[in-house]
């Protein structure tokens, strides 16, 4: 009987399958049993977050937290945590819905104490200075103390920095910070709609949900042209609003909306951020990728953290699907 899987990456043709291989019985001595010999498996992650920072980009996966320095990727710890967001201010803070992680100077990793008020912290946004944790509550640190912000009226699905402040999304809302307080800036959404990402572009608030696209002037309203996707999120790096889409990759605006997915070895992208002049974008499963010019090639080697979730093999030819660390 075969067993069905959610396939959320490109099945990819492999010469070494990424699985654990059995040796044959003729090749052992008869003492041995079963022998599980370890090989590589497929590159890429599942990059449900990325944050640039000087030479270093970051990486947020579900095997831990990754980091990219001169082409080349490294674990650099959290190996055990899902990694649900990150964030570089005065050091590289990570979530991953129980807990914020704090990275020392020496490279390791310390769980930070947070206020009582705030359970389930999955997002993390930072004006560079300060950092906000946000979940069922937010909480702000600053001058390297936390401190509990206002509830936002329901968990937090999407967060982010604007004029200084924090903007977070809803089920079937959002909410402004000025400080402590916290004002609603829900017309507009659909009740039955989730805000799953906030970005800037050109001056401007969007906010992407599991329908569609938004732009907020007062109130929000859909951006014509954008069409129902499911938006995880935005930019504005080098003046061109793009969306992060599920089903559709990376769309981007240049007077019309187009599908930017050259290279990419999956449309299914999840994340951005900038290095210096450089958009990153991560995706489901395939390897973080660099855009240049119009196409997208694939950041450094070494990431090597795909979860393979089907194998099989036709006509001799062995096939493994993968969906990311």
């Amino acid at each position: 009987m075969r067993r069905l899987f959610e396939v959320r990456g490109l099945p990819a043709r492999v010469m070494t399958v990424a699985l654990l291989t059995v040796l044959p019985a003729a090749a052992l001595p008869m003492s041995a049993g079963l022998v599980f010999v370890p090989v590589n498996t497929l590159p890429g992650a599942n990059a449900a977050a990325l944050a640039g920072s000087g030479a270093t980009l970051w990486a947020a996966t579900p095997r831990g937290v990754w980091r990219l320095d001169a082409g080349t990727w490294t674990l650099d710890g959290l190996s055990a945590q899902t990694i649900s967001s990150i964030a570089v201010a005065d050091t590289v803070y990570a979530a991953d819905g129980q807990t914020v992680w704090r990275r020392g100077a020496d490279g390791t990793w310390s769980a930070e104490t947070l206020p009582g008020g705030l359970s389930f912290p999955s997002l993390l946004a930072t004006d560079g200075t300060a950092v906000w944790a946000a979940g069922l509550g937010v909480a702000k640190r600053s001058s390297g103390a936390w401190a509990l912000l206002a509830n936002p009226g329901g968990l937090v699905t999407a967060a982010a920095v604007m004029s200084g402040d924090l903007v977070v999304g809803l089920r079937g809302g959002a909410a402004q910070y000025a400080g402590a307080a916290v004002t609603p800036i829900s017309t507009g959404l659909p009740a039955t709609s989730t805000v799953q990402a906030l970005g800037l572009a050109n001056g401007t608030l969007y906010a992407g949900t599991d329908q569609t696209l938004y732009s907020f002037a007062g109130a929000w309203n859909a951006v014509s042209g954008f069409g129902a996707h499911d938006v995880r999120a935005v930019t504005g790096a080098g003046g061109t609003l793009r969306a992060a889409t599920a089903d559709a990759g990376v769309l981007s605006y240049v007077g019309t909306w187009l599908a930017t997915n050259t290279g990419l070895l999956v449309a299914s992208a999840k994340s951005f951020a900038t290095l210096g002049s450089d958009l990153y974008v991560g995706t489901a499963g395939a390897p973080v990728s660099r855009l240049s010019g119009s196409s997208w090639s694939a950041a450094g080697t070494g990431l090597w953290a795909a979860s393979i979730s089907d194998v099989k093999t036709v006509a001799g030819t062995t096939f493994a699907a993968a969906h990311g660390a």
